[in-house]
């Protein structure tokens, strides 16, 4: 009995986000527009680099309804005695689906981060840590859905192009849409 119910809350589920919303969606009398919109969130994932965690804040301004620019802050948890702050500034190139409600996209921009190396137990200092600061290229790709219309949820996965501090990147995000 319980498999049952579950098959039939994942029906309603999928039929929910597949079918469109409301009757501008099936008509196609008004148009949305979505120059202008802006989302704040929260991001959590995992850096390859120090094998670490992150926590951070992302920003997005849309364009169009193709395009939108995503600058980010995030800290980089320390792990093997390096931390770091992050900063990228991401174009997503937006492939909607699911009647708008889902979309699909690959990302690139510049991203710069300032690593800091604490020197392990057996230096003779432990008060001297080291900077490296490097700016390189974040490219990936990944997926979203809206949630309600104010809130959204997301993953992303890709590949940070730095020297000595490059490494694979992977981020859910939660964002409020204003």
């Amino acid at each position: 009995m319980k498999l049952n119910k579950w098959l039939l809350c994942a029906a309603v589920g999928a039929t929910s986000i597949l079918t469109p919303q409301g009757a501008a969606a099936e008509s196609g009398t008004r148009t949305v527009s979505y120059k202008g919109e802006k989302t704040l969130g929260l991001r959590v994932g995992y850096v390859g680099h120090n094998e670490s965690a992150s926590a951070g804040l992302q920003f997005t301004y849309r364009f169009s309804r193709l395009f939108r620019l995503a600058p980010s802050l995030d800290y980089v948890v320390r792990h093997k005695d390096t931390d770091a702050l992050a900063l990228a500034v991401d174009a997503q190139f937006l492939i909607p689906f699911s009647a708008d409600r889902m979309a699909f996209y690959p990302y690139v921009g510049p991203k710069f981060a300032s690593w800091t190396i604490h020197p392990g137990k057996g230096h003779e200092s432990n008060d001297v840590t080291m900077r490296r600061s490097r700016l390189g290229l974040d490219a990936g790709v990944g997926i979203e859905a809206n949630i309600t219309p104010a809130f959204r949820a997301g993953v992303s996965a890709g590949y940070t192009f730095m020297k000595q501090t490059g490494g694979f990147d992977a981020v859910l995000t939660l964002s409020y849409r204003f």
